[in-house]
């Protein structure tokens, strides 16, 4: 999911340099909320982004130097923001990648970001500028394909603040879990989505074989991302299991003792282990079996798959 910087809200001006210094501190905080819920880090902004001016005597490039800001906030900052490729640039390959010519308007505005927006149905960011201050954004898409001009009014996902990406969490959530397509995708990206997560190698095969298209599946990528955002707010003290949204249990000493063999796999250090804590999907009776590491606050996936051997 692409963040584009909505430069329409950079166009009003600061009362003073304390207030662009302040929103341009809000910035780099929305940008880092994101990241930390797994969005790319990096915000397509205008070329001019640096030698803007947001008060008369304060642009973009003086907040890189200035002494009352903590440096890694500028540090992260100037890391996310103002790279090519630009906003212009991307407007103009997104026009001719789908054949027409696109503008998008806000209250009468032309603005790339917001229209970058609707044409890859991705997130803008804007300055905390009280007109921007809302999300989502209303913005009218106008596309002119083969003569034909075509209006519509939009709504773009809106990042003004970090409680603005926090209120958003779970369509975020929801939008990276449709990312994952198939078991392969899962393996691909589980460093992009799933960072709280390791697998054993039995687990990483059954992933493989997974096409996407099983009656399972959705539930598979739910669990994943459950037991991933469990293990991120997870301070390592209290019981894994306690506060986790599904069904979830370690098996019994009787099942334990006729079949603890089923559920001990080799994991990634080369140890054998016994995974007895399960997340139980109960459609089909398939199970997710895991242990928890507390030093790291990760979670190993031992195996996912079909319900293994009771007792009785």
């Amino acid at each position: 999911m692409e963040l584009f910087l909505n430069e329409l809200s950079m166009k009003t001006a600061a009362p003073s340099a304390a207030t662009a210094r302040a929103w341009l501190l809000c910035l780099q905080e929305t940008v880092h909320a994101a990241a930390l819920h797994r969005v790319p880090s990096i915000l397509r902004t205008h070329e001019g982004f640096w030698q803007w001016r947001l008060a008369p005597d304060y642009s973009v490039v003086e907040w890189l130097r200035d002494p009352t800001v903590e440096r890694e906030r500028r540090q992260r900052l100037r890391s996310a923001v103002g790279k090519a490729p630009f906003l212009e640039t991307l407007h103009d390959e997104a026009e001719l990648s789908l054949g027409l010519l696109a503008e998008a308007t806000w209250e009468g505005q032309r603005g790339l970001g917001i229209g970058l927006a609707v044409l890859q149905d991705a997130t803008v960011v804007s300055l905390p500028v009280p007109p921007f201050c809302t999300d989502p954004l209303p913005v009218v898409m106008s596309c002119l394909d083969a003569d034909v001009l075509k209006e519509k009014a939009e709504q773009v996902c809106n990042f003004y603040d970090a409680a603005a990406v926090a209120r958003r969490g779970p369509w975020i959530a929801q939008r990276q879990q449709h990312q994952l397509r198939s078991g392969s995708a899962i393996i691909r990206l589980r460093a992009d989505f799933l960072e709280k997560l390791d697998f054993t190698g039995t687990a990483l095969d059954q992933l493989a074989k997974l096409t996407g298209s099983e009656r399972t599946f959705p539930f598979i990528v739910r669990h994943l991302f459950a037991l991933n955002e469990h293990a991120r707010q997870w301070d390592g003290k209290r019981p894994f299991a306690e506060g986790y949204p599904f069904p979830c249990s370690e098996e019994s000493s009787t099942t334990l003792a006729m079949y603890g063999g089923t559920r001990t796999f080799v994991c990634p250090d080369g140890e054998k282990r016994l995974f007895s804590w399960h997340s139980k999907i109960n459609y089909e009776k398939w199970r997710i079996h895991f242990v928890d590491v507390p030093p790291e606050r990760t979670v190993l996936i031992g195996y996912i798959g079909k319900h293994l051997p009771l007792a009785g």
